[in-house]
């Protein structure tokens, strides 16, 4: 008599695992709350089910619990629950979902379909089965997923799903003889929702790449960077950021008319660099720049704006906004912030942030390393993301409000410049540059001083005083007189001299620097000798040193030594002189020429020179500095009067600060011009 086979027994094994060890703890979870009522009622019988079955209990058990046979939960247990789930580990408590495909559908039928349109699910399985199909299938993957070439700038990043039908509807026409009696021919909408479904299908199997696609480069540099709730905690003036932002305004300087009155032309291109401290979101100082790409000097000098002490304007030619009575920068707030210095700074990858000359000042004057997405830095920053520097891309959102109310402002986008004529207004309105520079620093210094939501809605100001105060010995200050020669340029030059002892001079930034008492030091000659500028406004003057001990100051050759200027305005003298533009003589002054030339230049010919917009801040510091000698000589020295209103005289011009006029004055000489070249002293 043969033995009765006994199905469901507890010993039994269970895709190779004995039922002891199955862990139900390790299982996926399911979101029972999100069950409709009746699957959620289906569901729970068979969660019942298969813990008494995985406990043991007998099939009468089984059968009160949940409601089924001992051999369906074990079904359950071996094709759904241990089966491999979408995400690749078992499916556990989500393979009992009610209606919850598993294993994807395989068509083994030939198409037979009824004159309803019914009777065709599956169909694209069968064309990739056919022959041909299969090579078909890879191509069409490959067109879905292609990649564009770093060379091809002409063709789209993503093909239009509505093209990719379109080609794929052609190819599949070669593989059959008669198509229009075959799939998706023989369909009124020629499968294409099937096709549309497929192509979601694929993207979703290759996120990655779909995300390029969908959002571009950045989408993916983004989804590197996460969502930033793990980033550390930093400590005060441990991280600083800086970036460099466009602003979409356009601005006009007023040049003389020789024949009466002035001339607007437009300013093109405005810059502002932004150093904002990551712990408090306070801004410890800023830079305008108006060149047509920021250069390192406007870098230093940001740097240079946030060691030093800061003044509001007190002239300041904006009427409709003002400070506010908390505004300001923590070296306004107290003496012990001036010169406070950080530990890094987090740039981009611009060459103007990560040059040796910026890297080698932060590290020797600041005390702070550089983060940059450079390989040899081997920073986080090498995703390259505008999520790495969060704090600095949001702040930047401050400038877009104000400037998109004012008139001459172009907006963000060619959208919000239609139907405006920002150029028009600008020149209308007569906005100056000078306007623009008084009106950011109202609206750094009143951010600095406005609650913010990310601190508890204190401000930066607040926040950076509170943190600083509850460890003081985080504040570090750099020297004054290093932060003072920030900007000065500093080479090893050879004193050249004849066999006879005369012009013995230096060469300098494109110029020849000499004074008479150097022609005494014989032992200098053919010598290197440190040279540097002490105020980088004015570079007619140099300091010269010799193995550590200061010698003296060297005065420029002419004709560089008449009216102050910068190393950046003698080099783009000097190109335009070499394109004929300027002719260069001992006797006329080289930024005279250069203003005169700018002014000269008709409307929309040429562009405003960014040398002539440096000349016109040098003109405001050197007035600015003999304001604030006259107060401090308590009225030896002419009266102070406002900055707009002030005038700086050079050697045969007068020229006005605000406007930039250039008008003659009489010539005095207390000093003779030999006599200043070789004694040193100023005319």
């Amino acid at each position: 008599m043969p033995i009765k086979r006994r199905h469901g027994v507890p010993e039994r094994v269970l895709s190779g695992v004995a039922r002891d060890q199955i862990d139900t703890t390790t299982w996926a979870p399911l979101d029972e709350g999100a069950l409709p009522e009746k699957h959620l009622k289906l569901y729970m019988a068979r969660k019942a089910g298969v813990e008494a079955y995985l406990r043991g209990a007998s099939t009468r058990k089984i059968k009160e619990v949940s409601g089924f046979s001992r051999v369906h939960i074990y079904r359950l247990i071996k094709e759904r629950c241990l089966a491999i789930y979408r995400d690749g580990l078992p499916a556990g408590w989500r393979g009992l979902k009610p209606h919850e495909r598993l294993v994807p559908y395989t068509r083994t039928a030939p198409l037979a379909p009824d004159p309803w349109g019914a009777g065709t699910a599956g169909a694209l399985q069968l064309l990739f089965a056919t022959k041909g199909g299969h090579n078909l299938r890879t191509r069409f993957e490959n067109r879905i997923l292609r990649k564009i070439g770093k060379c091809d700038h002409l063709s789209a990043n993503r093909i239009a799903k509505q093209d990719l039908i379109v080609w794929f509807l052609k190819e599949a026409r070669t593989l059959f003889e008669v198509p229009e009696e075959n799939w998706p021919f023989n369909r009124e909408k020629q499968g294409r929702v099937t096709l549309s479904k497929y192509i979601d299908q694929v993207l979703d199997q290759h996120p990655r790449r779909a995300l390029e696609l969908e959002g571009g480069p950045e989408a993916v540099k983004k989804a590197k960077a996460g969502d930033g709730v793990d980033r550390p905690k930093l400590r005060l003036l441990e991280r600083v950021e800086a970036d460099a932002h466009k602003l979409d305004v356009r601005c006009v300087i007023n040049f003389p008319n020789p024949a009466g009155g002035w001339e607007q032309r437009l300013i093109h291109r405005i810059w502002v660099l932004v150093l904002e401290e990551v712990a408090s979101r306070c801004v410890l100082g800023y830079a305008i720049s108006v060149r047509r790409e920021v250069s390192k000097e406007d870098v230093l000098r940001m740097i240079r704006h946030a060691l030093q002490r800061w003044e509001p304007r007190t002239a300041s030619l904006v009427k409709n906004h003002k400070y506010h009575p908390k505004s300001g920068f923590p070296s306004k707030m107290d003496p012990r912030f001036i010169g406070a210095c950080w530990n890094s700074m987090s740039v981009d990858g611009a060459l103007v942030n990560v040059c040796t000359t910026v890297r080698g000042l932060l590290k020797s004057v600041v005390g702070a390393e550089l983060i940059t997405p450079l390989k040899e830095d081997k920073g986080y920053a090498q995703r390259r993301s505008l999520d790495d520097r969060p704090y600095i891309e949001t702040f930047f959102r401050n400038f877009s409000t104000p400037m998109s109310r004012l008139k001459p402002g172009t907006g963000a986008s060619p959208k919000e410049r239609k139907g405006h004529d920002p150029e028009g207004a600008a020149a209308k309105s007569n906005f100056q540059i000078e306007y623009l520079e008084d009106l950011l620093d109202i609206l750094v210094a009143n951010y600095n001083g406005m609650p913010h939501s990310q601190l508890g809605y204190r401000s930066p100001l607040e926040q950076f005083a509170f943190l600083a105060n509850r460890e003081p010995d985080l504040i570090r200050t750099a020297d004054a007189g290093e932060v003072s020669r920030l900007l000065s340029a500093r080479k090893l030059c050879r004193v050249i001299a004849r066999q006879s002892g005369a012009r013995v001079h230096i060469n300098f930034g494109n110029a020849e620097y000499s004074a008479e008492w150097l022609k005494s030091r014989r032992d200098l000659f053919d010598e290197y000798i440190e040279v540097y500028l002490e105020d980088d406004y004015d570079a007619r003057f140099v300091t010269v040193s010799h193995r550590g001990q200061i010698l003296g100051a060297l005065r420029a050759a002419p004709p560089w030594h008449q009216s102050p200027h910068t190393l950046y305005m003698r080099s783009a003298i000097k190109s335009l002189h070499k394109k004929r533009i300027i002719h260069l003589t001992s006797l006329d002054d080289p930024i005279v020429q250069l203003c005169e030339q700018a002014e000269r230049s008709p409307e929309g010919k040429l562009a405003v020179h960014p040398a002539y917009l440096e000349a016109r801040r040098v003109y405001a510091h050197v007035a600015a500095i003999g304001s604030l000698s006259s107060k401090i000589l308590g009225g030896s020295a002419s009266p102070a009067v406002a900055p707009e209103t002030q005038h700086f005289q050079s050697r045969d011009h007068r020229v006005n600060e605000r406007s930039g006029a250039a008008d003659p004055v009489p010539e005095k000489r207390g000093v003779t011009r030999r006599k200043a070249i070789n004694t040193g002293q100023k005319r």
